[in-house]
């Protein structure tokens, strides 16, 4: 029989087998296979545990070898997987091959179970062929997602995971026990995988009236997955309709529901980390803290971002390094750790930017005519603050007008918006149902294999390039712009994209580099 037991350290964890030998000799006890003090401490945990639990402590030599035995293993939830090892090679039972069995929990000097039964416990378990966890009872509520995202058939129950709740160590002992006598696995229920996307909430808009092209350019972000930077003067509302787009996101696929939650899960402090989402990237931020820590493998802000929006509400007032480090991380989709042991921790980052800025140092241009005090060269000096290649990834550039509140203004009030979303997203799923991993959205055709998903895409691009208002764009912006012009055809239902898609596009990618607006005012 084999025992495994789970380290949450990483986006997946650590499966540790647990390997437990009992031979005559002088009484002892160790442990190797690089533990640290607190998995050393676990003796006397362990020791007392077997006893206060009814069972007799074996008075031999008893060695337990954590395996890999090349990598640092630290924590408490190791305990009561060494305590049933030693208990199961004491009747020896543990040469057995077959039934496989993960354990996890900290012990108790009284024999109770503590612990936080994770998502990633679940996922190593699956990957070495695990198919029963015993577990602390009081912390099954962490694997609900289960229940929300996958289904697998009665007939197909290859990749599914019975855990089973133990409080105690004896528990646990008669559980393996069982498992031994039986080792069959028994078939929970869950969700299936290509699940109907519910709706968003109706109203995101609701309370902002005019600003009918800022709310048009989110709509369309966040169904085909753009990025977007809007830019404008002070108080014209940048940061306030931006706050909103979180609320227009669509719910996630159960892939990638999954990752996201083994990315938290990963945190120090998951609860700590999920109230982070959606709200504003400070500006104090480094580019290690969006990169994640190389010393715990824990992610960063890209990573804990992922399926998500990173806000950067005045994107110039941000450490050139730091926008380098999130640039790479978005043409990437994924975080790569390099660990000070040599390996190397992968976490996925597939994330929107939502971006604002002044459109001038003083922040009044585009206000009333001559507010602005600030001289051509001071407002391309400020410009540049957003490197080119930065800037040529926002798919939407977008300047916010004020709004003359001196004349009636349409509501925002728009009760098929939701449906436009939704019904936009099943179109790029059927789309991109056999694309590489990551690449669902539109959004994502820059960094994917575009031409194996993108029908007529050199046609597209050869009618863009006719239109005189695209003479200064990129090969990446002509990309970008036929990208918005899919997902404006998607949110059309329409199978093609037509001119006035194309033209809604590229009127969506304003300020080339070289033009300032509203100089001429």
């Amino acid at each position: 029989m084999l025992i495994f037991s789970h380290l949450a350290q990483g986006y997946r964890g650590i499966c540790i087998q647990i390997e437990a030998d009992v031979r005559n000799g002088f009484p002892g006890f160790d442990i190797v296979g690089l533990p640290d003090s607190t998995i050393r401490e676990a003796r006397e945990r362990i020791r007392s545990a077997i006893r206060n639990s009814g069972f007799k402590f074996p008075a031999q030599r008893i060695l337990v070898n954590l395996a890999p035995a090349h990598i640092p293993k630290t924590g408490t939830e190791l305990d009561a997987a060494i305590a049933v090892a030693i208990l199961l090679a004491g009747i020896h039972v543990l040469s057995l091959p077959a039934a496989p069995l993960m354990i996890t929990g900290e012990l108790a000097l009284d024999g109770h179970i503590r612990g936080n039964m994770s998502l990633s416990a679940v996922e190593s378990a699956r990957l070495v062929g695990c198919r029963t966890i015993l577990s602390p009872e009081s912390h099954l509520a962490s694997l609900s997602y289960n229940e929300q995202n996958e289904h697998h058939s009665p007939e197909n129950h290859q990749d599914t995971i019975v855990v089973h709740p133990v409080r105690t160590l004896k528990e646990a002992f008669q559980a393996a026990q069982e498992h031994i006598k039986n080792h069959k696995s028994i078939i929970t229920s869950v969700k299936k995988d290509n699940e109907s996307y519910p709706l968003p909430p109706l109203s995101p808009f609701q309370g902002i009236t005019g600003m009918k092209e800022a709310r048009r350019a989110l709509e369309i972000a966040a169904a085909g997955r753009h990025d977007v930077l809007l830019f404008g003067p002070s108080g014209s509302g940048k940061t306030m309709i931006a706050s909103r787009f979180i609320q227009l996101i669509p719910p996630l696929g159960s892939m990638e529901a999954k990752e996201r939650l083994l990315v938290w899960e990963s945190c120090r402090n998951r609860q700590e980390a999920q109230e982070g989402i959606g709200t504003i990237l400070p500006h104090d931020c480094t580019s290690r803290q969006v990169l994640g820590s190389i010393r715990t493998a824990s992610p960063g802000q890209g990573a804990l971002h992922h399926g998500s929006v990173l806000f950067l509400d005045e994107i110039t007032a941000y450490a050139p390094k730091v926008l380098e480090t999130i640039k790479e991380i978005h043409d990437e989709g994924k975080t790569i750790l390099q660990m000070n042991d040599g390996r190397h921790i992968v976490y996925p980052s597939v994330f929107q930017v939502i971006a604002t800025m002044n459109a001038c140092p003083c922040g009044r241009l585009g206000m009333e005519k001559n507010s602005c005090l600030c001289s051509d060269k001071e407002i391309r000096h400020f410009w540049k603050k957003v490197p080119a290649p930065i800037l040529d990834r926002f798919d939407i550039r977008l300047p916010i007008i004020p709004e003359d509140f001196s004349v009636p203004l349409e509501t925002s009030q728009d009760d098929e918006l939701p449906a436009r979303i939704t019904n936009a997203v099943c179109r790029q799923d059927e789309r991109f149902a056999e694309s590489p991993q990551h690449y669902h959205r539109n959004g994502d055709i820059v960094r994917g294999p575009a031409l194996d998903f993108f029908p007529k895409l050199p046609e597209i691009l050869k009618l863009l390039r006719s239109f005189p208002a695209t003479a200064s764009f990129s090969v990446r912006g002509l990309l970008c712009t036929a990208a918005v012009a899919r997902t404006i055809a998607d949110l059309d239902d329409s199978d093609s994209i037509r001119a006035c898609h194309m033209e809604e596009a590229i009127g969506m990618r304003k300020f080339a580099g070289t033009d300032i607006f509203w100089r001429n005012l």
